[in-house]
């Protein structure tokens, strides 16, 4: 996600590149074929038919982008949902378990690492990456004893996450049973495992459920065909100046209907993705220090570029 300003416009120009060279083409044709007489009056095109198309495009875009920006948003939601909810559970971990007299039990250092892991498994799940080659997944199911054998069990999980997440709320029954935690803490306990739960779920359905692809497509096409026409109803009163406009006023629409194709995914890799790097590494160094262990990772820090992963 990019969290600093954007030094310079040409890296958006790059970006779009191809159909704004395609504008400018087209613009710089049309005003070639009018100088040698080729373009008739039979070609040129009335400003109102163009003005419909730009009405019904501008809305047509707009409507689009807000939507996809509507899901990236719920998507930060949910992320943030996961943050205090991790939050909440982490501290009812330190605070309602008992304590090996003034050190953390092995079973509250148990059920923060397998909290921390479960993050990290969401994060690798929503960007498609292969949970068990992931280094902090690999570091935390290690600080909780998960051989190899366990490991290639728990590779065969339909979901690993839910399967941490199952893995934590039997531990926390059987201190329940073992007289180590009370019947309402474990309610109280109950309610941040499910919160965290629902959280994965709303994120899993932004994921698994992708905006119709007909609205991308009608959005590029109509745009393509706004730049065809624009050039035939300017190029007599504009002349050469039709080239830059063709570019300013098309790749208009085109930069909004890409910001909307961008935005459909949250948890991408590319610069609007959220920050999940950062996001879990927050859970982890959160939790670990509600028992005093301060040898997590680094927190994530923006790139030069201003881009946080």
């Amino acid at each position: 996600m990019i969290v600093g300003r954007v030094r310079s416009p040409l890296g958006l120009l790059n970006w779009q590149r191809g159909p704004l060279v395609f504008f400018g083409v087209i613009g710089a044709l049309f005003v070639g074929l009018r100088h040698v007489g080729v373009l008739t009056a039979m070609l040129e095109v009335s400003p109102t038919p163009l003005a419909i198309l730009g009405s019904g495009l501008a809305f047509f875009v707009s409507f689009r982008t807000n939507n996809a920006y509507a899901r990236w948003w719920d998507a930060r939601r949910l992320w943030g949902g996961l943050v205090n909810a991790s939050r909440m559970l982490s501290t009812q971990i330190a605070s309602y378990l008992p304590w090996d007299e003034a050190s953390p039990s092995a079973t509250q250092r148990e059920l923060v690492c397998l909290l921390s892991a479960y993050v990290h498994v969401l994060r690798t799940n929503l960007r498609d990456q292969p949970s068990l080659e992931d280094a902090d997944v690999l570091r935390l199911l290690e600080a909780v004893g998960a051989a190899e054998g366990e490991r290639a069990q728990l590779a065969k999980e339909p979901s690993l996450a839910h399967a941490l997440v199952d893995r934590i709320h039997r531990a926390l029954a059987a201190e329940q049973r073992a007289g180590r935690l009370s019947a309402q803490a474990l309610d109280a306990m109950d309610r941040s495992v499910r919160e965290l739960l629902e959280n994965q779920g709303g994120a899993e359905r932004i994921k698994r459920t992708p905006m119709p692809p007909a609205y991308g497509l009608i959005a590029h096409y109509l745009t393509m065909a706004f730049g065809l026409v624009f050039p035939l109803t300017l190029h007599d009163d504009l002349d050469l100046w039709v080239v830059p406009l063709n570019m300013l006023v098309a790749g208009s629409f085109l930069f909004v209907n890409e910001l909307g194709r961008v935005l459909e995914d949250p948890f991408t890799m590319f610069w609007n993705g959220l920050p999940l790097l950062a996001l879990s590494r927050t859970i982890e160094a959160n939790a670990r220090a509600r028992l005093g262990d301060h040898g997590y990772p680094p927190l994530e820090k923006p790139s030069a570029e201003g881009v946080l992963l």
